[in-house]
């Protein structure tokens, strides 16, 4: 056969696997599918090849990367560079521990600006032989940027590790980066091995070849690196080094307190705890308050070694905080510690009226939270409410109050006190609660529940004010959302539309609106919201899913599936934005989910396979996608990893632990399968998909009435399921099942 033919019939043998089908590897193309009209071309078909042994698993999976790497090169030869793209991703998923394939496709999706994609393939082929040492750094970069310190350290190392004949600056840089990095995830003996491999270069620099110019690039701040590489230091126990870093942070910025205050940290470390206490006495000396809080808490450690009786050390730490506090009336920083610590001790009198000047000067969670504690448990009423307004005012919610809040519900007496407090009406003797007073009021009122109450006073709040009234509606709105009162929240926002208390050129407003009205059943009117929403703002893909959401939570399934459709359609090539892209990965999943319902699983493995081109790593996909491949008896060994890997991620995620049990029960292992379907099926309510696994684990093991028992709860489970067919299944497997002989399982 000459070449021509031979390449004519890889390129229509391959095309099938490529994105828009799917492959299966148990029936893939061949020479029986040749179609009759290119029969006269072959003169000399070849004899088909029987093979030594059959081809395993990992042997299909190869050969199906293989033919989409090929394919993938023919589009790149075109210059298609987005399909060549799609091949080679299904390429790594077939064979993740190809080479050439990872070497393709982080090239492909920064031509293509899919930065975001880009690096999450990078670090997860950072173990395999990249050789794009550049790209590595850039791609190190974007993920610090978006806070992915661990991926971006796996590239950083690999870059490295690449190279080594490079020029020392790029190395230097990098490793510090690294250590730095090290530092923020609290690895700190990595940090400091980091730091200790680029201290040479940073010391002698002419040495590496490194100029001053690119030495001053290098190191940055010099007073905040060397005070960071200090810092990794001390952190693991090495003084010495430390206390010398901490010294070259002060040549680069003079300041002596600071200093002192790091001496003495490294001091106490050391057990040196005379001269960590005069070491400090210069920080306190110099009234600084940049070290936060932390000097305060070392003078405590540094009292408690020579005084054994802790009751005994903290009265040594308040004598000194308030002799401290004299010599430095206007240091926050001073006076908030010295509160916290007599609110402790039950000082509470004291502690109040610190507390009370220290926020005349300036607003300070600290302080209302210091404020809050000792009022909650005296239950002074007045004063506690006017705090608790003025959060409200600040921050729009008490949750920054955090268990204080909780302790205030729990006090019936005092939760009493202050709901009829904000419902007093205005008299001309005592002026009116302010709108935030009446608001935080609300607030109480509708975390315990007392609904009637909660209503009232937001009313009262909104008429105590003309200023920041968006503001307070949009607050308790979201208030409802969270209390489930979704009907309540829909007209309250169709209220403040109407009378213009709301600016509706923002798409939010109507997205919020949508969306309550659905949770409330009202699915014609929550479609006009989203409507809305999208003609504000046509060009934003989160707003067009609004409409698509509510079609599909109606149970309106052919109708969602056709606008999540044009949505994905619409939008994909858009990569402006990481919730563009996300927005559209949660349309391709709830598209393969209806795709399930519609039992066209073809499809619904194609929309998964989707997602896991653009997020290989997203777990929920890599689940349901495996479990869809097990359930039809694809890919097991693949599939089992897959779920393995959700499993890994999260534990206690029942649906993962159901595809692990239920891939090893389809691969014959069934005591391994029981473990994991028995722990997904050990709670209050367990789903029934789960329980029919069991019951099949069961009757394989002949464990005949614990069997029929999973699948008659299953059954059960199932009422309100809309998979009414597999309902169906389970009652016609217990009918058949029950009429058996004992003894044949």
């Amino acid at each position: 056969m000459n070449t021509a033919r031979f390449v004519l019939l890889a390129t229509l043998a391959s095309t099938s696997i490529c994105r828009g089908a799917v492959a299966d590897s148990n029936s893939g193309p061949g020479l029986a599918d040749v179609p009759a009209k290119l029969e006269p071309w072959l003169d000399d078909l070849p004899t088909k090849l029987e093979p030594l042994r059959p081809r395993s698993e990992s042997d299909e999976d190869r050969m199906l990367a293989a033919v989409q790497v090929a394919v993938g090169r023919i589009h790149f030869q075109r210059e298609q560079l987005l399909q060549a793209l799609h091949c080679f991703q299904r390429a790594f998923r077939y064979d993740p521990a190809s080479i050439a394939v990872m070497t393709d496709i982080v090239p492909l999706q920064l031509a293509l600006s899919r930065h975001d994609e880009a690096a999450r393939y990078a670090v997860i082929g950072a173990h395999q032989q990249a050789t794009d040492v550049d790209m590595m750094r850039r791609l190190a970069l974007f993920l610090t940027e978006n806070l992915d310190f661990e991926g971006a350290l796996k590239l950083y190392q690999k870059s490295i590790n690449l190279d080594l004949d490079a020029k020392s600056d790029l190395n230097a840089a990098s490793l510090l980066e690294m250590g730095r990095l090290y530092y923020l995830t609290q690895q700190f003996e990595l940090a400091a091995k980091a730091f200790d491999v680029v201290m040479p270069a940073l010391n002698r620099p002419e040495k590496y070849g490194i100029d001053a110019k690119t030495h001053k690039r290098i190191l940055g701040r010099a007073d905040l690196t060397y005070a960071l590489i200090g810092e990794s230091y001390l952190e693991i126990g090495r003084g010495q080094n430390a206390a010398e870093m901490f010294r070259k942070s002060n040549e680069a910025q003079n300041d002596e307190s600071k200093l002192a205050f790091r001496l003495a940290r490294v001091d106490l470390q050391a057990g040196r705890h005379q001269p960590a206490l005069q070491h400090l006495q210069t920080y306190l000396d110099a009234k600084s308050d940049e070290e936060g809080s932390r000097p305060y808490e070392l003078l405590y450690d540094l009292l408690a070694k020579n005084e054994p009786d802790p009751d005994a050390a903290q009265g040594q730490l308040l004598v000194q905080l308030r002799i401290l506090r004299e010599n430095d009336p206007t240091n926050r920083e001073l006076a908030f510690f010295l509160a916290d610590q007599l609110r402790l001790t039950t000082q509470h009198d004291e502690a109040l009226v610190i507390y009370r000047e220290t926020l005349e000067t300036g607003a300070d969670m600290r302080g209302y939270l210091g404020l809050v504690d000792i009022l909650r448990e005296r239950e002074q009423v007045d004063e506690l409410l006017d705090v608790l307004g003025k959060v409200t005012s600040q921050l729009g919610t008490l949750e920054p109050l955090g268990d204080q809040s909780v302790r205030i519900v729990e006090n019936k007496q005092l939760l009493d006190k202050i709901i009829q407090a904000g419902l007093v009406e205005d008299t001309a003797d005592e002026p009116g609660k302010t709108a935030s007073v009446r608001l935080a009021c609300g607030l109480f009122a509708l975390q315990a529940e007392q609904h009637d109450q909660a209503d009232k006073l937001f009313q009262k709040a909104l008429t105590a004010t003309e200023e920041n009234r968006e503001e307070t509606v949009l607050v308790w709105i979201l208030e409802l959302f969270s209390a489930g009162r979704y009907d309540r929240a829909a007209d309250l926002l169709q209220q403040a539309i109407d009378d213009d208390t709301i600016d509706v050129t923002t798409p939010y407003i109507f997205f919020l609106l949508a969306g309550a009205l659905e949770m409330d059943n009202r699915t014609d009117q929550a479609q006009e919201a989203a409507r809305k929403a999208v003609a504000l703002q046509p060009d934003a893909p989160q707003w067009r899913s609004r409409e698509a959401w509510i079609l599909y939570h109606a149970r309106r399934f052919d109708e969602a599936y056709d606008k999540y459709e044009s949505l994905v359609k619409d939008f994909d090539d858009d990569h402006s934005t990481t919730l563009r892209r996300e927005t559209l990965r949660d349309a391709r999943i709830v598209l393969s989910n209806i795709a399930v319902l519609r039992e066209d699983f073809d499809t619904a493995e194609e929309w998964l396979e989707q997602v896991l081109d653009e997020f290989p790593a997203d777990i929920g996909a890599l689940n349901d996608l495996g479990y869809l491949y097990v359930d039809r008896g694809k890919h097991l060994r693949r599939s089992l990893g897959m779920a393995q890997r959700a499993v890994e991620a999260e534990p206690g995620n029942v649906a993962y632990q159901d595809s692990v049990g239920w891939a090893l029960y389809k691969l014959g292992r069934h005591d391994d399968a029981l473990e994991y379907l028995e722990r997904a099926s050990r709670h209050e309510n367990p789903d029934g998909v789960i329980l029919d696994h069991l019951g099949d684990v069961y009757w394989q093991m002949g464990r005949r009435d614990q069997a029929i028992e999973a699948w008659e709860r299953a059954v059960s489970a199932m009422q309100q399921s809309e998979n009414k067919s597999l309902q169906a299944k389970i009652s016609r497997k217990i009918e058949r099942r029950e009429k058996l002989p004992v003894e044949s399982p």
